[in-house]
């Protein structure tokens, strides 16, 4: 992770976790509202990266917990919000 200090990762590792939490939230709010059509289309768009992106996350967040920091990094950037999509950008 950032720091060789086990510690700070697991604060990080919480920190994370805390965000993520937050956003789950928050979307699972947005989700449940009465939508125009598009806007449901959307949020569901939404939702399916979102998945993605967290699958591919958690992999590059396993990996930089496990001092694997260039191959986590590396992994990372070879992602994008249109590949965790596979298929057009929003």
């Amino acid at each position: 992770m950032l720091s060789s200090d086990m510690t700070r990762n697991n604060a990080l590792m919480q920190d994370i976790k805390a965000r993520t939490n937050e956003f789950t939230t928050s979307y699972n709010e947005l989700a449940k509202m009465n939508l125009p059509p598009e806007e449901r289309k959307i949020i569901n768009q939404i939702g399916d990266i979102r998945q993605s992106y967290l699958e591919s996350r958690g992999k590059a967040i396993e990996m930089a917990y496990n001092n694997q920091n260039k191959q986590a990094y590396d992994y990372y950037l070879s992602l994008s919000l249109c590949g965790f999509a596979k298929r057009k950008c929003l």
